[in-house]
């Protein structure tokens, strides 16, 4: 770039003055045009020089990143074939099943292997030992069925002389816990439960899940196995008295206590404590209804002189479809829904279960102290539920926390989640009705 000059025309100035004035000017107009490339020239060099070592910088942390995701997903290639054997609608080669493992069981065997946690839960024995595949014919007559679905089921628990063989007789006491869900989840109002959030209880029963059809598979899945003696317990927040008569007239309750008011009195309470615990306040809501409804069982007991064989407590909306007989259940443990693998692959906790439990009667009554518990200790009881209940257990109760052999989605579900029961249908077309409990009772 030249900076021009200035022309002289003027008719004054001499041939000699104007050749002198030319050199002059021609050698400012060098200069100038010299300084001015100079100037240039840095101007030009200074961002594309920042330019290449930023650039080198970003290779730099790009490189880094690829070799870390690279190691990420080598790491956990693993998991994922194993998760995909499981997961995929494959067909099962039974030919030699005697002989050797099929995928579905070998893939299952590792995953119980070599998943490990501190103070993680683990699935009982029994169903390691249940790792067998059902003819691939039946699946192949079904509908939507999955790999994992063609897993035999775990075998019914089992009491034995080592866990304190519990009574053989005598009444149990069916704990009915929560809020009733409602149909369909079209409703504002509606809480990420499913439940109302508002306290209006003219509404009609016919808003909410079929509580006659939950109640009938209760009486056939639990009441009959367990010998068809039971006295029943309601707490419930459901905000409808259609819905509340209706129960009472299913149920028959030797005692039940309905809270109305819910949102406006009784989740104050429970918010102050979530906001001292970190804990979300439908935590504690759950376990102060299981307490209130033992409580009830405590009192009965007390009025009776006599204690229940066993407690089977289970939310009110739960439809159930694999037999039940609490006769069979150790007295040394609490026992909750199993939601772990090889039927939920990776679970090692399994799911944050609260389907139902099933303990003693002492037991049951010493749960009250949850809600205490869940107040004033640090327990993860909202992180990981199922690790926080076991830790209670432990601590306070010196018993275990065991799955039992009613598996999540397969024999039991929310009532809201599958209105259609098609879970139900599924399992009936591979495994049949669901009522087979082998074994002897030893009456």
């Amino acid at each position: 770039m030249k900076i021009p000059t200035v022309a002289h025309s003027t008719a004054q100035h001499g041939s000699t003055a104007q050749r002198g004035s030319t050199a002059q000017h021609a050698a400012v107009q060098h200069n100038t045009s010299s300084i001015g490339s100079a100037s240039l020239m840095l101007q030009s060099r200074g961002p594309a020089g920042d330019a290449r070592v930023i650039w080198r910088g970003s290779q730099r942390v790009v490189a880094c990143l690829v070799v870390f995701l690279v190691a990420a997903v080598y790491r956990s290639a693993g998991m994922w074939r194993t998760w995909r054997v499981l997961q995929q609608p494959r067909a099962v080669d039974t030919s030699s099943m005697s002989a050797h493992e099929t995928p579905t069981v070998r893939a299952a065997r590792h995953l119980l292997q070599t998943t490990t946690a501190t103070r993680a839960l683990t699935p009982t024995p029994d169903i390691v030992s249940a790792l067998a595949v059902v003819d691939e014919a039946k699946g192949k007559s079904c509908s939507g069925v999955r790999q994992v679905d063609l897993i035999e089921d775990p075998p019914h628990v089992e009491a034995t002389a080592a866990c304190g063989k519990p009574a053989r007789r005598g009444v149990f006491a069916l704990a009915l816990f929560g809020g009733v869900s409602v149909r369909g989840r079209t409703s504002t109002s509606l809480s990420s439960a499913g439940v109302y959030n508002s306290d209006r209880i003219s509404r009609q029963s016919t808003e909410f899940v079929n509580v006659t059809l939950v109640r009938d598979h209760l009486w056939r899945y639990v009441v009959g196995p367990s010998g068809g003696q039971v006295h029943t317990f309601i707490h419930s927040t459901v905000p409808s008295l259609e819905v509340q008569a209706e129960l009472l007239a299913l149920y028959q309750p030797v005692s039940a206590r309905f809270d109305g008011m819910y949102h406006s009195v009784w989740r104050q309470g429970y918010e102050k404590t979530a906001a001292t615990t970190g804990t979300p306040y439908h935590i504690i809501s759950k376990w102060a209804s299981v307490a209130a409804v033992l409580r009830l069982v405590r009192l009965a007991e007390e009025m009776r002189g006599v204690s229940y064989s066993k407690v089977y407590m289970v939310r009110l909306d739960i439809l159930l479809w694999r037999a039940v007989d609490v006769r069979r259940y150790c007295d040394d443990a609490v026992y909750f829904s199993n939601c772990f693998e090889p039927f939920f692959p990776g679970r090692k906790n399994g799911c944050p279960s609260d389907f139902h439990f099933v303990a003693s009667s002492a037991v049951a009554g010493n749960m009250t102290q949850i809600p205490a518990d869940v107040a004033s200790t640090p327990r993860p009881w909202y992180t990981s539920p199922n690790v926080a209940l076991h830790d209670f257990l432990g601590d306070k109760l010196h018993v275990d926390l065991r799955p039992d052999h009613v598996v999540i989605g397969r024999h039991e579900e929310v009532l809201r989640k599958d209105p259609t029961r098609a879970l139900m249908q599924k399992y009936n077309c591979i495994h049949g009705d669901g009522m087979s409990i082998s074994g002897s009772t030893g009456q």
